[in-house]
């Protein structure tokens, strides 16, 4: 059957099973192995079997009854031959026939049969029958063994006088039956001790001849059997002339010759079964066997033979001949198996390459799913966060327009002990209102966080009434804050205007920081966030410049437009202010060199980096203290320590923007960075408040 005429669909699931099987164990194309497990009703392990025992081109006698086919001839009396049973048992007609034609006998593949089953009990009636008989056989053996122990040339000269001894082999039950590893390694033990050889001079194949006769077949080697019989007198001059010899271990153990030599003796169980089925008729025995392509492509056969003592280059000969026949038909197969398994590699490959493959798509779809399920959680919680946001910011218009319609209107002129408050908003704004004289200072917050609605739309929110958002607890992100001296107002403390502030104040609103949510809102908007944040600084920057902190006016500088100013050279000192005896002089710029420091002292130079003219001056706390000639040209300024001093336009006009300084701020030598610097022209210092 040809391989292009194999259909495999058509067959069955168990067929096709079965077809996986035995190729991956005999390793055999389409054409070959469909037949021979057709042959076996495709029953695998019958079928492996078969191949192994070089039975593949037997035909199931159930099977080709089945077939209608012409009857077969009966055969002529020259085809018939003698069969012994072991025969009969290890060889069918069919292939001995197709072997024949060849004129190679086929080796078969003997697995040894255990010691149980080589003898079979008689059954019990025929033991009692045959016992006389047993006992005087036995009484004749003790006593033959003995004469032949006192004298040892009987047994020798009997011998030759008996003929058949030397054409049936035979074996000494009394051995102890072994696996075939342990018989192989029992027999090259008494070998090496017998004829006082070492270890690896011949190198025989540790193991059974079963496992030995499938090596061959699998790497296409030859397989060269070697059987002794111990009771034979040419066993020990063939082994020390022809097996020792250094042709012949030269011959076995050089690879090209593509040898594995498999040995044993006769009184051995497994050799004895091998010799019967190789139709061992004299000994010493030699065989090579090889795979032969010609009969079939399973056929194991035995291509050359040599019974009998003979010579070491005989053998040899002989061996050679026949490996040099065989060695196209080998090679042939080799090249074959070779791009049969070159085809299985690269089929492989390509299956490897598409598990790869398949895996790497996997996991690039496993990747784009969590991308597209980590982009939906982004969008759903974006999505969340903005209806947050929407509702956060519908409540607080509703709670504004409610808290609108509850604030205390605008007392007249007529109450005399009202509230007046000034109030800078955020936007620069400058408002001025009348509290009543118990109003609280949450009534403060609240007109500031309103007045957009009483300024724009003061009627509408006097005419609608408007509820209270459920679930809304408003918190106010400003303070009130009073300039001179710092004071922060803070709602969360309550109390009354009055008390708190006074009659009349004059207060800053400063804007907070966000929470820390409504930060991260902002920073994932991306830069344009960062940029809204800058301008509030700048715009916070421009009420009043608080540099309270060390690092805010370094972090608040870039953010103000440059103005530098160049400092007079020949300045004369200002005459109301009164020198300490170690101020510096013109280009001192060492602004620590001061001896004595005290709370309200101030260190001021008309150059950047304390260069310049330089005074240093003590005045008395919370007193608005005029520049004079300085005024307009400070670019240095550094209060002492425990001292916050505000640097202001005219006449310390709060209204006006100024800079918060203290002794630890940095940017104290770099005023020239200020936008107003150059209209500064008072400074007030007072103790820094604690928070």
């Amino acid at each position: 059957m040809a391989a292009s005429g194999i259909d495999i669909t058509s067959l069955t699931e168990e067929q096709q099973l079965a077809l996986q099987q035995f190729t991956s164990v005999t390793d055999q194309e389409l054409d070959q192995a469909v037949p021979l497990l057709q042959k076996c009703q495709w029953n695998a392990q019958i079928a492996i079997t078969r191949f192994f025992d070089g039975d593949a081109d037997t035909v199931d006698p159930a099977a080709e009854a089945a077939q209608p086919q012409a009857a077969p001839p009966p055969p002529s009396d020259s085809a018939r031959r003698t069969e012994t049973l072991m025969d009969s048992i290890t060889r069918s007609p069919t292939s001995s026939r197709s072997s024949r034609r060849d004129g190679l006998e086929p080796a078969p593949r003997v697995v040894p049969t255990p010691e149980s089953q080589l003898s079979q009990q008689l059954p019990f009636p025929f033991s009692i029958l045959l016992l006389p008989f047993n006992l005087t056989y036995t009484i004749f053996q003790r006593l033959l063994g003995a004469v032949g122990y006192v004298f040892p040339f009987l047994p020798r000269l009997v011998s030759r006088f008996y003929s058949g001894r030397a054409s049936q082999p035979s074996r000494d039950t009394g051995r102890r039956p072994l696996s075939p590893r342990d018989t192989a390694a029992r027999f090259m033990r008494e070998f090496e001790e017998e004829y006082g050889v070492t270890h690896g001079t011949l190198p025989f194949y540790e193991g059974g001849y079963a496992q030995a006769f499938d090596i061959a077949k699998r790497d296409l080697r030859y397989l060269l059997v070697v059987l002794l019989s111990p009771e034979h007198d040419d066993t020990a001059p063939f082994v020390r002339d022809t097996l020792l010899s250094t042709d012949f271990v030269n011959f076995a153990k050089q690879p090209s010759s593509n040898i594995l030599l498999w040995a044993g003796t006769v009184q051995d169980a497994e050799a004895y079964q091998v010799a019967s089925a190789l139709n061992v008729t004299r000994f010493p025995y030699a065989c090579l066997i090889s795979h032969t392509p010609s009969v079939s492509s399973t056929a194991m056969s035995k291509v050359a033979t040599s019974a009998g003592p003979v010579t070491a280059p005989e053998l040899i000969q002989k061996m050679q001949t026949a490996m040099q026949e065989r060695s196209q038909e080998l090679d042939r197969i080799r090249r074959q198996r070779q791009e049969q398994q070159a085809t299985r590699d690269l089929r492989h490959e390509q299956e490897s390459a598409y598990e790869r493959s398949l895996a790497a798509d996997r996991e690039k779809a496993r990747k784009r799913k969590e991308d597209e399920a980590a982009r939906e959680k982004a969008e759903r919680e974006q999505r969340e966060r903005e209806e947050r946001k929407a509702d956060q910011a519908r409540k607080l218009a509703q709670w504004r327009r409610w808290r609108a319609q509850s604030i205390t209107p605008e007392p007249g002129t007529e109450i005399k002990d009202a509230v007046r408050i000034s109030l800078r908003l955020s936007s620069g704004e400058r408002v001025i209102r009348r509290f009543q004289p118990e109003a609280q200072l949450e009534e403060l917050y609240a007109y500031v966080e309103c007045h957009d609605l009483l300024k724009n739309n003061e009627t509408e929110v006097s005419e609608k009434a408007v509820e209270a958002p459920d679930g809304y607890e408003h918190e106010y992100k400003f303070q009130l804050v009073s300039p001179m001296p710092r004071e922060v107002f803070d709602a969360a403390k309550g109390g009354r205007i009055r008390e708190r502030i006074g009659r009349s104040g004059n207060l800053i609103v400063e804007q907070m920081a966000q929470d820390d949510d409504e930060e991260e809102e902002e920073g994932g908007g991306g830069g344009g966030g960062g940029g809204g944040g800058g301008q509030q600084q700048q715009q916070q920057l421009k009420m009043h410049t608080p540099l309270t902190l060390p690092l805010i006016l370094t972090t608040l500088l870039p953010l103000l437009p440059l103005t530098v100013l160049s400092a007079p050279t020949a300045l004369a000192p200002p005459s109301p202010f009164t020198l300490d005896a170690t101020a510096r002089t013109a280009g001192d710029n060492d602004p620590k060199r001061l001896i004595k420091r005290n709370v309200g002292g101030v260190r001021l130079c008309t150059g950047s980096d304390w260069t310049g003219w330089c005074d240093y001056v003590i005045w008395p706390l919370n007193e608005c203290i005029s520049l004079n000639d300085y005024a307009g040209h400070v670019l240095s300024f550094r209060p002492d320590e425990d001292t916050e001093c505000y640097l202001m336009q005219g006449r310390c006009d709060s209204n006006n923007e100024f800079a918060d300084l203290r002794y630890e701020s940095q940017g104290l030598g770099s005023l020239e960075m200020l936008a107003f610097v150059a209209n500064t022209s008072s400074y007030q210092c007072m103790k820094p408040l604690e928070f």
